[in-house]
């Protein structure tokens, strides 16, 4: 997430709260890219495999 420099704000609380939300955005998609990985490799139905394929990459993208 980019913010340009013209809105970044003076208040204190404001960048705290900011990056709290960016940190639990960023672990939150990691577990969910760790659990879309072990139901990619645990799981026995063939035609789940493309499905949890594709969500990986995505849950580690949000992790980035």
């Amino acid at each position: 997430m980019t913010i340009p420099l013209a809105q970044v704000s003076t208040d204190a609380g404001t960048n705290v709260v900011r990056f709290a939300g960016s940190g639990l955005l960023a672990v939150s998609a990691g577990v969910f890219g760790f659990y879309a990985f072990r139901n990619l490799q645990l799981n026995w139905l063939e035609s789940q495999h493309p499905f949890w394929r594709y969500l990986v990459p995505i849950g580690l993208a949000g992790a980035l």
